[in-house]
């Protein structure tokens, strides 16, 4: 085993570690939407609640060792790596541009307040984000194993960011996921 490899796994581990994330926001805002009562919403919203402790690591990590590897072999000026690396930076962008209407709904479920709760489910903002940032994250994968030039490495961030969006459609109006 080298450093490469071991920098390698813990790079795959970040990447795993976004995709639960989201998985789990993404579940928690179908669960707690579709939820019999009150008491329910709130706790799919609190199990939430915890994420940041996973998501900032594992977007530094991955940022770090994606860093390291493409350095590594010379790639730093490849093209998938700027993609990847603004695809990235976009995932951030989109999380942190959700994370008002988070934070409240993560208030509203620890002050108890139910409606408060449901009300904050229902904005656009929270599907719109997690949608993006999946589409984003499957993006990335993609341009891991593509490789391409630069000019084909952005289509294909455009062509996720258009796909997350378009997927995003029908939660515009409603909120729902």
């Amino acid at each position: 085993m080298t450093i490469y490899n071991l920098v390698l796994f813990f790079h795959i581990l970040s990447m795993v570690g976004l995709a639960i994330a989201v998985a789990f926001q993404w579940t928690m805002l179908h669960r707690a939407i579709s939820a019999r009562d009150g008491e329910e919403t709130l706790r799919w919203i609190r199990a939430t609640a915890r994420l940041p402790l996973l998501v900032f690591p594992s977007l530094v990590v991955v940022v770090g060792t994606g860093i390291y590897m493409a350095a590594r072999i010379n790639a730093l000026s490849a093209g998938w790596i700027s993609a990847t690396f603004i695809a990235i930076l976009l995932i951030a962008f989109v999380s942190m541009a959700a994370g008002p209407a988070t934070r409240a709904l993560q208030r509203h479920a620890q002050q108890g307040k139910k409606e408060e709760a449901r009300q904050s489910l229902l904005k656009p903002l929270l599907a719109i984000s997690v949608r993006l940032q999946a589409a984003l994250l499957l993006t990335i994968v993609f341009l891991m194993v593509m490789r391409t030039n630069i000019a084909v490495s952005f289509e294909i961030v455009g062509v996720g960011i258009a796909v997350g969006l378009l997927w995003s459609i029908p939660s515009w109006r409603t909120g729902r996921v």
